[in-house]
């Protein structure tokens, strides 16, 4: 699914303009966080490489195995505020950093969940937003789809390096993070 095509697909769980209240920033933020996390886990996969040693007298040196880890977690809603979207992006930034974590891999596993994108940022400015959105003229998909790229273009670039895993012949080691492939 493209960025464009989460994008249609955040704006069509969004409630209609009418029934807009008190509590639809809230309700808008928590489909957007919803929508975000399914994406992100059903979508991503860290590549690496795992080193370690399996435990013993002497302990075995494991070769570097190639692996792909899954991710887990929940990105929790960023609260609105009379700050505006840039105080959001800030939000759903360090959302995704503490909410999506490593999992699982093929040979080797995480000692322990740890973020996965504690380097993330979309660094995009309200200023941006609205001149984009003025190139056509469905601009609510062209904002989402500006956002959602740059969240997927800091995510792709904002990984941790090194995790410490356990693999599945019992050895320890480190699993280096190479690339992180996004769908």
């Amino acid at each position: 699914m493209s960025a464009r095509s989460l994008g249609q697909d955040i704006l069509s769980a969004m409630p209609p303009p009418e029934t807009y209240g008190p509590t639809t920033p809230t309700i808008i933020s928590t489909k957007v966080a919803q929508k975000l996390t399914s994406y992100i886990l059903a979508n991503t996969k860290l590549m690496g490489i795992y080193n370690g040693v399996i435990p013993g007298t002497p302990p075995i040196p494991e070769v570097s195995i190639p692996d792909t880890w899954s991710v887990v977690g929940n990105i929790a809603p960023a609260v609105t505020s009379s700050a505006g979207p840039n105080v959001w992006l800030m939000q759903l930034d360090n959302n995704i950093r503490i909410g999506i974590l490593t999992a699982s891999g093929s040979y080797c596993n995480p000692m322990s969940l740890v973020p996965a994108f504690p380097a993330i940022s979309t660094m995009l400015q309200q200023s941006e937003i609205a001149a984009y959105g003025n190139k056509s003229s469905s601009v609510a998909t062209d904002i989402w789809e500006l956002v959602l790229t740059r969240i997927f273009t800091a995510i792709k670039m904002g990984f941790i390096p090194t995790v410490p895993a356990m693999s599945n012949a019992g050895g320890t080691g480190v699993f280096t993070i190479t690339s992180v492939i996004l769908n």
